[in-house]
């Protein structure tokens, strides 16, 4: 769990405090300092509305300083990114825990501005991001082409990298699903064979333990279906393309067609195996 702290210090002054105007010193009541230690216990993820069990989508923010007295809080930039606890953008409280909840992702780093004030005397602003799984930064790490068994078709396995929106790679396992847009077939030879292996079946698939930020996929399919001679991938592999469909993965979620996408590809089906390629 990522803790983080930032702290703030409130300088209260007496009434005759030198003002910048002012150009000689005068008798100033004793000042009081007021240090406040504000933590978030997570970073904050979003998923589209989707709550994933390994990421925050609400996070807990606690100023750790007073323990009575008037805390305000008002999200001053990237608005749209977070609610506060009570909905909205701003709100007062008698103690200083809050909870951010996210509704959008940040375009920049810490690109979301909580300004902290108490009772009324300006704290100071802290910043944040909201992260996600980015689309179209998912990388093809490895692919291997083997037989399905007893010679009878092929499997293809491909390993994929899923990346938030600046590049660092997922840190948790996450749920990811994919789907075919089965509308997308496209026959690459004259006869309909595409018929007799669909529909595709979707599937939610979990990232790796173990490399969270990995996810494997499976393309298999049986050759009697796929190719008259049942063959296993040969050497070299076939330059026969049957037909290819687009297919996306989406994170957050196991049940497809929820979540964040995170990866867009044309699956290219040929005689014995399968090539993926990304979608710019």
């Amino acid at each position: 769990m990522k803790h983080l702290i930032v702290t703030f210090s409130l300088l209260i002054c007496g009434a005759d405090t030198l003002s910048a105007a002012q150009l000689s010193p005068i008798n100033a009541e004793p000042s009081t300092s007021i240090v406040f230690n504000l933590t978030q216990n997570d970073d904050l993820w979003f998923f589209n509305g989707l709550t994933p069990v390994n990421y925050k989508t609400t996070v807990s923010l606690n100023a750790i300083g007073p323990t009575q007295g008037t805390f305000s809080w008002q999200v001053t930039s990237n608005q749209i990114a977070v609610n506060l606890e009570n909905e909205t953008d701003s709100i007062t409280k008698g103690n200083g825990s809050l909870d951010v909840t996210s509704s959008q992702i940040s375009l920049e780093p810490n690109d979301v501005t909580l300004n902290f004030k108490y009772g009324g005397e300006n704290v100071g602003d802290y910043h944040f991001s909201v992260f996600a799984p980015a689309n179209n930064r998912t990388q093809l790490l490895t692919l291997v082409h083997a037989s399905a068994g007893s010679g009878t078709g092929f499997q293809s396995v491909a390993e994929y990298q899923l990346f938030d929106q600046f590049g660092n790679a997922v840190p948790r396992p996450l749920e990811v699903n994919e789907w075919f847009e089965e509308n997308s077939i496209q026959d690459v030879v004259s006869n309909n064979w595409h018929s007799f292996v669909f529909p595709l079946e979707p599937n939610g698939i979990m990232t790796n333990s173990q490399n969270p930020s990995v996810v494997t996929d499976t393309y298999l399919r049986s050759g009697i279906l796929l190719s008259p001679s049942g063959l296993p991938p040969g050497d070299p592999l076939s330059t026969t393309e049957v037909f290819n469909v687009l297919q996306r993965y989406n994170a957050g979620s196991l049940t497809p067609g929820q979540g964040r996408q995170v990866n867009a590809q044309t699956v290219h089906f040929y005689l014995d195996h399968v090539e993926p390629v990304q979608m710019q």
